[in-house]
């Protein structure tokens, strides 16, 4: 509110403390001597004014052209403090300035109260409070109206980036879907080439075949890193949550990782190998993912002739997974940024393969399994990664899923096989003899032989797409409804279908340690 004291008296001679430019002001009064005091008042001071005497007059005037309304509290018909409301009612936030003789601070609350935004007493003073209260809501109008402009524009740039990124996102997706499918073709017969007992090939021929092979393997982990990374982006990655033997996961995960540390010179210290069964809630297949992303890092990373020491300390309601390698370290100011995506910190200099967002993909994955990924480093001395993840609250009475395999015999049925999957299993189960397997070539002769022979473990070939009726009719079918179900498929169905209606979904090119270490887990052997 702009006031001053003494008894009213105008002083048009008096110049403005403020400088303004040419803004239209309708003024409004029933005395014509002020408003004529006024409009030479405010043209001398470089404003362009029209006139009215009362309420009702000025609201048919005012329309868009006009800056500001400087307006007289008591007038007859319509007094000041009606039009104030008449004009915030309809929406106008034209600028108001309510000039009056009474000085009962009441008065000047309730102008404010309706909307003015600027009070002012007439006294001696008029001249300069009346330019000072016109110049202050002027500019705040027009901070407001900047801000508001810098808000929509704001808003249609992250708007515009959003819809970019989406794009990005959708392109990726679907380039590295186009990719997969024709590489799965190639490391599936490459493999068929490598391992094929009726025509072996001489030893220089699957030498070239396995690096094809591994480099294949390469390709399609970037591809799955992408894909992993544009779901992440679009809130579309989704994690199963279930008991699992976090030891079971780290041995296996190990077995994985130990071809790849010997080849590197790289001695690997497990200290899990003789704990007893700890159990997590978390997702079995991400957590390997995560595992195996953290151990391979400690591989590439490290010195010649290093150590990578796997350990684990459950306490309280929590299981954390320690990785220890004995590389050169990380400095202190960047190990914030390691976790952001495309940042390998100088290692793309380096003839290391990689992408830079593996961890990023991994702190997300834990992130989802109400978890935490952190780093701790020592320059010359190495790193150690650490993944935090909930115990099940009755760990101490699950069951040991560790065990050692018992004599049963076990049946797994197998509905829909490809000939090279069938070649994979057959010779993953030479040495299994306590495994029987049998074929179902299609949907209906499978259910059949399921509800006959009640097998231990039923395994779904998805050439193309996946038939959601064959698994609806196995789960619901009375006799088969507990048996856990693989799916091999094209691609990942996780956010495709319910996952509680299979025990696992393993995409092609089928890893065959991965799929023997996922019916182990299914069978509990």
């Amino acid at each position: 509110m702009t006031n001053s004291k003494n008894s009213p008296e105008f002083s048009p001679e008096k110049p403005s403390p403020l400088p303004t430019g040419k803004k239209k002001i309708l003024v409004v009064d029933d005395d014509s001597l002020v408003l004529s005091i006024l409009s030479s008042l405010l043209s001398e001071n470089h404003y362009q004014v029209e006139t009215a005497e009362d309420g009702k007059q000025a609201l048919k005037l005012l329309d868009d052209s006009f800056d500001l309304l400087l307006s007289d509290l008591e007038m007859p018909e319509m007094n000041g403090l009606q039009l104030l409301e008449r004009l915030r009612k309809s929406g106008n936030n034209i600028p108001v300035v309510i000039l009056t003789g009474n000085q009962e601070i009441s008065v000047a609350l309730n102008a404010l109260k309706v909307g003015a935004n600027d009070y002012v007493i007439k006294d001696e003073n008029i001249t300069e409070t009346v330019l000072t209260a016109i110049a202050n809501s002027l500019e705040r109008k027009m901070l407001l109206d900047q801000n508001s402009r810098l808000i929509e524009n704001l808003m249609k740039a992250k708007e515009n980036a959003e819809k970019a990124n989406k794009a990005k996102s959708d392109f990726l997706a679907k380039m590295s879907h186009d990719l997969k499918t024709p590489l799965n073709a190639i490391l599936g017969y490459t493999e068929l080439m490598i391992v094929d007992p009726d025509e072996p090939l001489d030893d220089g021929s699957i030498d070239n075949l396995n690096q094809i092979f591994q480099a294949g393997n390469h390709l399609l982990e970037l591809i799955n890193d992408i894909l992993d990374l544009s779901a992440i982006e679009a809130g579309k990655l989704k994690v199963v949550i279930e008991k699992i033997d976090v030891i079971s996961i780290i041995q296996e995960s190990l077995v994985l990782i130990r071809p790849s540390a010997s080849k590197n010179s790289i001695k690997i210290i497990d200290e899990t190998q003789d704990l007893n069964s700890i159990i997590v809630l978390a997702d079995s297949l991400r957590l390997k993912q995560i595992l195996l992303n953290l151990l391979s890092n400690g591989i590439k990373y490290n010195i010649i002739q290093g150590t990578l020491t796997v350990s684990l300390i459950a306490s309280g309601d929590k299981a954390t997974v320690n990785i220890q390698d004995t590389g050169p370290g990380i400095p202190e100011d960047k190990i914030e940024t390691l976790f952001e995506k495309f940042n390998r910190l100088g290692a793309e200099k380096t003839n290391i393969e990689g992408t830079g967002i593996g961890l990023n993909i991994c702190r997300n994955l834990v992130d989802l399994m109400s978890g935490s990924l952190n780093v701790e480093s020592e320059l010359g001395k190495g790193s150690c990664f650490s993944i935090t993840i909930p115990l099940s609250p009755k760990n101490s009475n699950d069951k040991d899923s560790t065990s050692a395999p018992g004599k049963e015999r076990f049946e797994i049925l197998f509905i829909n096989p490809q000939s090279d999957d069938l070649a994979k299993l057959r010779n993953m189960f030479i040495p299994r003899p306590f495994i029987k397997l049998s074929i179902a070539e299609n949907g209906p002769l499978g259910i059949s032989q399921a509800e006959k022979n009640n097998p231990k473990l039923i395994i779904m070939g998805c050439q193309s797409e996946l038939d959601p009726n064959l698994l609806q009719t196995l789960k619901e079918n009375t006799h088969t409804k507990n048996i856990p179900v693989v799916l091999l498929t094209e691609k990942d169905l996780s956010n495709e279908t319910d996952s509680t209606q299979y025990f696992a979904c393993l995409t092609y090119p089928i890893n065959p340690i991965l799929l023997l270490a996922t019916i182990e887990s299914a069978l509990e052997i």
